[in-house]
Protein backbone atom coordinates (compact mmCIF):
# COMPACT_ATOMS: atom_id res chain seq x y z
CA UNK A 1 0.00 0.00 0.00
CA UNK A 2 2.83 2.35 0.88
CA UNK A 3 4.60 1.56 -2.39
CA UNK A 4 1.43 2.36 -4.30
CA UNK A 5 1.12 5.77 -2.61
CA UNK A 6 4.79 6.48 -3.21
CA UNK A 7 4.39 5.55 -6.87
CA UNK A 8 1.30 7.76 -7.21
CA UNK A 9 3.11 10.69 -5.59
CA UNK A 10 6.10 10.11 -7.87
CA UNK A 11 3.77 10.25 -10.88
CA UNK A 12 2.29 13.51 -9.62
CA UNK A 13 5.75 15.01 -9.11
CA UNK A 14 6.84 13.89 -12.58
CA UNK A 15 3.69 15.41 -14.09
CA UNK A 16 4.26 18.69 -12.28
CA UNK A 17 7.90 18.79 -13.36
CA UNK A 18 6.86 18.19 -16.97
CA UNK A 19 4.31 21.03 -16.73
CA UNK A 20 7.00 23.28 -15.23
CA UNK A 21 9.42 22.46 -18.07
CA UNK A 22 6.74 23.08 -20.69
CA UNK A 23 5.91 26.37 -18.97
CA UNK A 24 9.57 27.40 -19.14
CA UNK A 25 9.72 26.60 -22.85
CA UNK A 26 6.50 28.54 -23.48
CA UNK A 27 7.86 31.46 -21.41
CA UNK A 28 11.02 31.55 -23.53
CA UNK A 29 8.97 31.51 -26.74
CA UNK A 30 6.65 34.28 -25.53
CA UNK A 31 9.61 36.32 -24.27
CA UNK A 32 11.21 36.14 -27.71
CA UNK A 33 7.91 37.14 -29.32
CA UNK A 34 7.61 40.08 -26.90
CA UNK A 35 11.17 41.23 -27.59
CA UNK A 36 10.57 40.96 -31.34
CA UNK A 37 7.31 42.91 -31.05
CA UNK A 38 9.00 45.61 -28.97
CA UNK A 39 11.81 45.90 -31.49
CA UNK A 40 9.38 46.19 -34.42
CA UNK A 41 7.27 48.73 -32.49
CA UNK A 42 10.34 50.85 -31.74
CA UNK A 43 11.38 50.73 -35.39
CA UNK A 44 7.91 51.79 -36.52
CA UNK A 45 7.69 54.46 -33.83
CA UNK A 46 11.08 55.78 -34.89
CA UNK A 47 9.81 56.35 -38.43
CA UNK A 48 7.15 58.71 -37.03
CA UNK A 49 9.35 60.80 -34.69
CA UNK A 50 9.79 63.56 -37.25
CA UNK A 51 6.15 63.57 -38.39
CA UNK A 52 4.02 66.68 -38.17
CA UNK A 53 0.39 67.03 -37.11
CA UNK A 54 -0.87 65.66 -40.45
CA UNK A 55 0.62 62.19 -39.92
CA UNK A 56 -2.14 59.58 -39.82
CA UNK A 57 -0.47 57.84 -36.86
CA UNK A 58 -0.44 61.03 -34.80
CA UNK A 59 -3.98 61.89 -35.84
CA UNK A 60 -5.28 58.43 -34.92
CA UNK A 61 -3.48 58.32 -31.55
CA UNK A 62 -6.30 60.01 -29.55
CA UNK A 63 -8.83 57.52 -30.93
CA UNK A 64 -6.77 54.53 -29.80
CA UNK A 65 -6.00 56.11 -26.44
CA UNK A 66 -9.72 56.67 -25.79
CA UNK A 67 -10.43 53.14 -26.94
CA UNK A 68 -7.80 51.73 -24.57
CA UNK A 69 -9.20 53.75 -21.66
CA UNK A 70 -12.73 52.57 -22.50
CA UNK A 71 -11.62 48.93 -22.57
CA UNK A 72 -9.84 49.39 -19.24
CA UNK A 73 -13.02 50.80 -17.69
CA UNK A 74 -15.12 47.95 -19.08
CA UNK A 75 -12.65 45.35 -17.77
CA UNK A 76 -12.74 46.95 -14.31
CA UNK A 77 -16.55 46.99 -14.34
CA UNK A 78 -16.68 43.36 -15.43
CA UNK A 79 -14.34 42.29 -12.64
CA UNK A 80 -16.55 44.10 -10.12
CA UNK A 81 -19.63 42.39 -11.58
CA UNK A 82 -17.95 38.98 -11.41
CA UNK A 83 -16.98 39.63 -7.80
CA UNK A 84 -20.53 40.67 -6.93
CA UNK A 85 -21.92 37.62 -8.70
CA UNK A 86 -19.62 35.33 -6.69
CA UNK A 87 -20.73 37.00 -3.46
CA UNK A 88 -24.37 36.68 -4.53
CA UNK A 89 -23.92 32.96 -5.25
CA UNK A 90 -22.29 32.47 -1.85
CA UNK A 91 -25.14 34.31 -0.15
CA UNK A 92 -27.69 32.22 -2.05
CA UNK A 93 -26.07 28.97 -1.00
CA UNK A 94 -25.97 30.18 2.60
CA UNK A 95 -29.67 31.09 2.46
CA UNK A 96 -30.52 27.73 0.89
CA UNK A 97 -28.55 25.87 3.57
CA UNK A 98 -30.28 27.84 6.31
CA UNK A 99 -33.71 27.21 4.78
CA UNK A 100 -33.01 23.49 4.56
CA UNK A 101 -31.70 23.46 8.13
CA UNK A 102 -34.77 25.37 9.36
CA UNK A 103 -37.06 22.99 7.50
CA UNK A 104 -35.35 19.97 9.04
CA UNK A 105 -35.78 21.42 12.53
CA UNK A 106 -39.50 21.92 11.92
CA UNK A 107 -39.81 18.35 10.73
CA UNK A 108 -40.65 19.13 7.10
CA UNK A 109 -37.87 19.43 4.54
CA UNK A 110 -37.76 22.71 2.66
CA UNK A 111 -37.66 22.42 -1.10
CA UNK A 112 -36.99 25.42 -3.32
CA UNK A 113 -39.70 25.76 -5.89
CA UNK A 114 -38.77 26.03 -9.53
CA UNK A 115 -40.15 29.58 -9.81
CA UNK A 116 -38.08 30.75 -6.85
CA UNK A 117 -34.97 29.21 -8.37
CA UNK A 118 -35.72 30.92 -11.68
CA UNK A 119 -36.13 34.26 -9.92
CA UNK A 120 -32.72 33.86 -8.35
CA UNK A 121 -31.16 32.98 -11.71
CA UNK A 122 -32.60 36.10 -13.34
CA UNK A 123 -30.05 38.15 -11.42
CA UNK A 124 -27.06 36.39 -12.96
CA UNK A 125 -24.48 38.37 -14.91
CA UNK A 126 -25.52 36.89 -18.25
CA UNK A 127 -29.19 37.85 -17.88
CA UNK A 128 -28.75 41.58 -18.49
CA UNK A 129 -26.65 44.02 -20.42
CA UNK A 130 -25.18 47.21 -19.08
CA UNK A 131 -27.13 50.13 -20.47
CA UNK A 132 -24.82 52.47 -22.33
CA UNK A 133 -22.02 49.90 -22.41
CA UNK A 134 -21.53 50.26 -26.13
CA UNK A 135 -19.62 53.29 -27.45
CA UNK A 136 -21.69 56.12 -28.82
CA UNK A 137 -21.99 56.20 -32.58
CA UNK A 138 -20.00 59.41 -33.00
CA UNK A 139 -17.88 59.16 -29.84
CA UNK A 140 -14.55 58.78 -31.63
CA UNK A 141 -15.49 60.38 -34.92
CA UNK A 142 -14.43 63.90 -34.01
CA UNK A 143 -10.89 62.80 -33.22
CA UNK A 144 -9.95 61.23 -36.54
CA UNK A 145 -10.37 62.44 -40.07
CA UNK A 146 -9.29 60.55 -43.16
CA UNK A 147 -5.91 61.20 -44.70
CA UNK A 148 -7.35 63.34 -47.48
CA UNK A 149 -8.90 65.65 -44.87
CA UNK A 150 -12.53 65.01 -45.79
CA UNK A 151 -15.32 63.77 -43.57
CA UNK A 152 -15.68 60.01 -43.04
CA UNK A 153 -19.07 59.82 -44.78
CA UNK A 154 -17.69 61.58 -47.83
CA UNK A 155 -14.83 59.06 -48.05
CA UNK A 156 -17.24 56.15 -48.16
CA UNK A 157 -19.33 57.51 -51.00
CA UNK A 158 -18.07 56.77 -54.55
Amino acid sequence: LRTLRLSALGDVVASLQWRRDMGKVELEIKSRELDDSRRRFEQEDETHTACNWNCSVKRAAPFYEKRRMHETKVDAQLSVLHSLERRLQQARSTVAALEIKEGLHKGTPMVLTRSRSRQLDEMSLQSFEIKGGEPAQDEFRDEFMSCCGSDLDEDRSP
